[in-house]
């Protein structure tokens, strides 16, 4: 009996670390990347505001956020991600209130300047520049730590 539990802890814990390692995988993966896709930006974005589970693929991901209208119906799931796409997938994802004019019309553009205000976007930007990995996780980042204050 005692080998059977102790064979069946041992595979528990081999199965978590394959799991840790694929998303450290994937992370590094998203972190050599010049362009993110608006299927890889959704996959990480919608997994950290807890809309969808962190093992969710980039094509449900990307499904999900155009389904919600929190990406053109035109996007295409391959297509480099525009900083004030992200902007606008980040503030919806998340539930940002925004200031007077994202209220009043939410979209790309004002959700754009929204998190440029607020210092989420950081550096030099221009919302038809397309995102890098490491910028998306910086972003991504900015934001979480905002989320965590907030409550």
């Amino acid at each position: 009996m005692k080998k059977v539990i102790v064979a069946a802890l041992a595979m528990m814990t081999l199965g978590s670390i394959a799991v840790f390692a694929q998303s450290g995988a994937e992370i590094d993966k998203l972190l050599s990347t010049d362009e993110v896709s608006q299927a890889l930006a959704s996959r990480f974005v919608l997994p950290a505001a807890d809309i969808l589970p962190a093992n969710a693929t980039p094509e449900a991901s990307f499904a999900a956020a155009r389904e919600k209208g929190w990406l053109p119906a035109d996007a295409e799931p391959d297509a480099p991600i525009r900083l004030s796409t992200l902007s606008f997938l980040i503030a919806q994802s998340f539930g940002m209130k925004g200031g007077m004019m994202y209220s009043i019309a939410p979209g790309p553009r004002y959700a754009y300047r929204e998190l440029v205000y607020l210092r989420i976007i950081q550096g030099v930007s221009d919302p038809a520049l397309t995102v890098s990995g490491e910028r998306l996780m910086r972003i991504l980042g900015r934001m979480l730590d905002r989320q965590g204050g907030e409550s």
